[in-house]
């Protein structure tokens, strides 16, 4: 048995489900391996595996089994890829059947994905680039005390400097002209411990080749460490991140769509001691044109064109001296526009684009993600199974208290209030309303902007935002939800005002929450910032502004806010 690329295969007679005409299932799949049950032809003695980018392309063999193997697991291949898998199988030298089949590896930039080997990601970045990622993770070992060791060894240095091999499905190299590299935190192993410095790394590594890859090919690639890769690369179905784009969509209506093309590619050397040491995109190699394209969901039908020879032209031009790089632009405004469709751009020779739509859903659905994240980060918001999947059935810090001893207060919004010579938790006052900081749970002198920019937003486009949009508690209530997201917001400083009209900067604990507490467990008091001349300001046009544009939905409310104006 010959196992280059199959590292398991289980013999015997297969009882399980009915093959009909195929004897080759996908059973299972990981970031480097797909595994298949096997029912070969009755009197089967030798079974050949075989993987390739596209049905019935070219490929390269794997593996030559003898016997009757009832399973096989193919492996070494790069992450996050669609690979096709071809069983022949024989009696002597007899061809009796085959059976092709498509699976696809795990990985990508998913980090719910728990990769089986370094490889993060493979693809082109140009007819004659290969990127590898490599991810350097690390993983705690022992909670008490804290022990974090690598997931899987990496020596990014070692990587740059050493020999990369490529080669054919037929085995014939591709030299390896040049490998530049740039690395890139992604995450942090211990966020109980932010100092320790555990960061989760992804290290590109650029091969540039000696000449392209083509339209089909599966590629080994060899690292200087001894482990190999397997990349099925065709040009209809495999992901490139050379072209940049609107990965949500484009607006119907907008007279200009425009995609890009280039790429930084980080250094050749690890030292970067000199500016020549970095390396930009040179698109020279590039084709003139791109292709958009409609993706089947079938993985054996090849894409259908929406609209042909779109030209690339030149928007920045190629200054390797000063590092700018070479950007090519695609005018998308021919495509047509159909919300129920995404789409890709085909590079001939690299590969296919993140999908993308054109029509009035990518609008809505960029309007509607940021209002949920507006809607996640209430402060003492109620979060249930019912308006979202992260189900707390309690609010979050529904009170503050009010410093009545000048030695604790703060009138700096930047401060935090005393922990060695505790402030007083007194004057307890129930708060619900506002949003949270950006990376933690506190309301700063800041957060006025969240009113004024969604009532700006409703009264440049009243017609467009209603009630009922955005699945939140008060959806249905009468009053357009963005203006309930808007009324929110203002709420906390509804509540914190004080009976000569002052308005606190916001409410802040003794310091930042720590970093593994959701909002709901943070333990910390919040106490409320000093009022200011400039807040109450601030927040009193806005309460102004809300009543004018509320008093048609709730007229008993738009006159409470415009007594909290006036005072």
């Amino acid at each position: 048995m010959k196992c280059g690329f199959v590292f398991c295969v289980v013999f015997g007679f297969f009882m399980g489900p009915a093959w009909g005409a195929g004897f080759a299932v996908v059973d299972d799949a990981t970031s480097s391996t797909i595994s298949l049950q096997l029912a070969p032809p009755a009197h089967t003695d030798r079974v050949q595996v075989f993987v390739g980018s596209s049905p019935f392309s070219a490929e390269r063999l794997v593996a030559t089994l003898d016997g009757f193997p009832s399973s096989v697991v193919v492996s070494n291949l790069a992450p996050d890829q669609g690979v096709f898998v071809r069983v022949a199988a024989y009696q002597g030298e007899s061809f009796l059947a085959e059976e092709q089949v498509h699976g696809v590896t795990l990985g990508g930039q998913v980090w719910s994905v728990d990769l089986d080997s370094k490889i993060r990601r493979v693809h082109l970045l140009a007819p004659n680039i290969v990127q590898v990622v490599v991810a350097e993770e690390w993983v705690e070992m022992c909670p008490e005390p804290e022990v974090f060791e690598h997931k899987f060894p990496v020596d990014p240095d070692a990587l740059q400097v050493g020999v990369w091999q490529v080669s054919r499905h037929d085995g014939v190299p591709i030299p390896v002209t040049q490998v530049s590299r740039y690395s890139c935190g992604v995450g942090q192993a211990d966020l109980d411990s932010p100092t320790q410095g555990h960061i989760h790394t992804d290290h590109t590594f650029s091969l540039h080749l000696g000449e392209g890859v083509g339209a089909s090919e599966v590629l080994e690639i060899v690292l200087p460490d001894g482990m190999r890769v397997l990349f099925c690369f065709d040009e209809n179905r495999s992901f490139s991140p050379a072209v940049r784009l609107n990965q949500v969509g484009y607006n119907s209506a907008a007279s200009e769509r425009w995609a890009y093309v280039g790429s930084w590619l980080g250094a050749t050397s690890y030292c970067r001691s000199n500016i020549n040491d970095y390396v930009v995109l040179d698109t020279a190699e590039f084709p003139t044109t791109a292709d958009v394209v409609r993706v089947s969901d079938d993985p054996f039908v090849s894409p259908s064109v929406v609209a042909a020879g779109l030209s690339l032209e030149t928007r920045v031009a190629l200054e390797t001296d000063d590092g700018t790089t070479d950007v090519k632009q695609i005018d998308l405004s021919m495509v047509p526009a159909n919300d129920a469709e995404f789409r890709q751009i085909r590079l001939a020779g690299v590969g296919l684009s993140y999908p993308f739509c054109v029509g009035n859903s990518p609008i809505y659905k960029s309007f509607w993600t940021t209002m949920r994240g507006m809607f996640l980060n209430r402060w003492g918001g109620l979060r249930t199974s019912e308006y979202t999947l992260y189900d707390k059935g309690f609010p979050d810090h529904p009170t503050v208290y009010t410093v009545t001893d000048p030695a604790f207060q703060l009138t700096d919004n930047e401060g935090y209030f005393a922990l060695a010579t505790p402030t007083p938790i007194a004057n307890e006052i129930p708060c619900v309303g506002g949003h949270h900081d950006a990376g933690d749970y506190d309301i700063r002198q800041q957060h006025h902007r969240v009113s004024k920019h969604l009532l700006s937003a409703y009264e440049a486009n009243a017609g467009a935002l209603t009630d009922d949009q955005l699945q939140i508690p008060e959806s249905g209530n009468g009053i357009p939800d963005i203006l309930d997201e808007a009324l929110w917001s203002l709420a906390f400083w509804e509540q914190t005002q004080r009976e000569d009209g002052g308005i606190p900067m916001g409410a802040q604990a003794s310091g930042h929450p720590h970093l593994s507490d959701w909002c709901h467990d943070d333990p910390m008091p919040y106490w409320l910032f000093e009022a200011t001349s400039v807040q109450t300001a601030s927040i009193g046009q806005y309460f102004a502004m809300a009543a004018r544009l509320v008093r048609y939905f709730d007229y008993p409310r738009a006159c409470a806010l415009q007594r909290r104006a006036e005072r």
